[in-house]
């Protein structure tokens, strides 16, 4: 992936690791679960990504909801 990258000029190896360091210290703390594995991250661009929610779909419910609405 990295390689593509460099080689179609999407980005620099600046802008890589830049993007990667915000991007654990956006996640720093969070369930790991939940985190995009390298290859999706660098595949979806998420380099240029500012926010860490820009670009994601957000469900609007809590880890627990559907747990909450099954329980009799």
């Amino acid at each position: 992936m990295f390689e593509r990258i460099m080689r179609d000029q999407k980005a620099t190896p600046k802008e890589l690791i830049t993007g990667a360091e915000r991007f654990a210290a956006e996640r720093a703390g969070e369930n790991p679960t939940f985190t995009a594995h390298a290859k999706t991250w660098l595949n979806a661009g998420r380099w240029a990504v500012t926010s860490p929610h820009r670009g994601m779909r957000r469900h609007g419910r809590t880890a627990g909801s559907r747990l909450a609405r099954s329980k009799p």
